[in-house]
């Protein structure tokens, strides 16, 4: 079974380097909720870049237009 982790605004500061070495081979990283970008997420996708296979997700915020959700996402 790969290792794997999920990264938000909540974990501010990754040593992926660090990540890595534990054996971690990719991460999720909180691209939005509602409609709102995680503030975070475009440092960890940087961050993450040449360490590890990375994606991106979406944390549904059922109170907001699913159509808005879906279009601040993409």
């Amino acid at each position: 079974m790969r290792k794997g982790i999920d990264v938000s605004k909540w974990e501010p500061f990754v040593d992926w380097g660090k990540v890595k070495a534990t054996g971690v081979e990719f991460t999720f990283i909180k691209a939005t909720q509602g409609t709102v970008t995680d503030p975070m997420f475009t440092t960890h996708a940087r961050g993450s870049m040449g360490f590890m296979e990375r994606g991106a997700y979406h944390f549904y915020d059922p109170i907001v237009s699913p159509r808005a959700q879906a279009l601040a996402f993409y």
